[in-house]
């Protein structure tokens, strides 16, 4: 059987792995370097200010949400004023709609 050469010379055996098989050395390297990061960076970035993003749009800006929209359904079945199909008409042109005026050009998204 061989000698466990890594455990009686740890040092001589790493600078030997370095230089005879530097792929397999230096992968294990960085895989051992990952896990640690993970653990240091964070509190590194918020003690030098890097705060949470903004959160991305992820829809066009339209006039009315959602919810406006069907708290003005309600009301206006209440009054017997529109049906589900004209309501499903309206929500679908109000939400596929482009708004009026210039676009609103977002901040803080640059490349």
């Amino acid at each position: 059987m061989s000698s466990p050469r890594f455990f009686s010379a740890p040092l001589s055996y790493m600078r030997w792995a370095s230089i005879e098989k530097p792929a397999i050395f230096y992968s294990i390297v960085v895989g051992c370097i990952g896990p640690v990061m993970m653990v240091v960076v964070p509190p590194l970035r918020h003690r030098f200010g890097d705060g949470p993003r903004e959160a991305i749009p992820l829809s066009y800006p339209s006039e009315y949400s959602s919810l406006q929209l069907w708290r003005n359904w309600v009301q206006d079945v209440e009054r017997g004023e529109q049906t589900m199909i004209q309501y499903c008409v309206a929500l679908t042109v109000a939400i596929c709609a482009v708004p009026k005026g210039p676009r609103k050009i977002p901040e803080g998204y640059d490349d």
